[in-house]
């Protein structure tokens, strides 16, 4: 895995990031791919799992998330971090 700087800040993070858009509420999300709930612990733990080994270093929700789906991929991502710890 290839690494960079992170903006101006000393920090490193793998030039690959694990995209979690499509993580949230697939009855309130605006895209026919959101993951419905059930779906999305058994997944989300299979592909960090997978991301760790390979070295990503860095999950991103992109800013449009929070008007896609009112931020719920953030907060899902916040939780799944805290139980892989």
């Amino acid at each position: 895995m290839k690494y960079t700087k992170l903006g101006n800040s000393d920090l490193n993070v793998s030039r690959i990031c694990m995209g979690c858009m499509d993580f949230g509420d697939a009855a309130n999300g605006q895209h026919s791919r959101t993951i419905d709930e059930e779906q999305d612990e058994v997944i989300i733990r299979r592909v960090a799992q997978t991301a760790e080994k390979h070295g990503v270093s860095m999950t991103e929700v992109s800013l449009s998330g929070d008007r896609l789906d009112g931020g719920i991929s953030k907060e899902k991502q916040s939780k799944w971090i805290d139980k892989l710890k």
